[in-house]
């Protein structure tokens, strides 16, 4: 049952009999500023802003992120960008259904494969999202 109404339609009995299975897919924030956006946004801008915020796909255990081309890490990617927000007022955040500790949005469930995933990320997004046209302002 793919969109949790208690029921299985065709579709979903089908890719079921296909061998597909519902994946998580989820959604981690990050405040790129560390807590200086909250702090100083008044100020500078006239208005509180929670976070500068990075966010990063999370699907099949791994962290899917762009900047200036895409990225497939092992969450949380501290390294890059600090921890995953724990609480946030622009998002409603759970534990993750991979890692528990790390809190994020769940924005629902995929039906493709992770090798389906791969090549939709290799051919189709690489092309529309490329180094020479990666603005971050906008």
């Amino acid at each position: 049952d793919v969109n949790g109404d208690g029921r299985i339609d065709l579709w979903e009995f089908i890719a079921y009999a296909m061998g597909r299975r519902k994946t998580p897919v989820e959604l981690l924030l990050y405040d790129i500023s560390d807590g200086m956006s909250k702090r100083v946004s008044w100020a500078l801008l006239g208005r509180q802003f929670e976070a500068i915020y990075h966010s990063s796909v999370l699907v099949f255990g791994f962290e899917y992120w762009y900047g200036g081309c895409i990225f497939k890490t092992r969450p949380p990617c501290t390294q890059c960008f600090g921890p995953p927000l724990a609480k946030s007022v622009a998002a409603p955040l759970k534990p993750s259904t991979y890692i528990p500790d790390i809190m994020s949005v769940h924005l629902g469930y995929t039906m493709a494969t992770a090798k389906e995933l791969k090549k939709f990320l290799g051919t189709d997004l690489a092309k529309k999202y490329r180094k020479d046209n990666y603005d971050i302002p906008t």
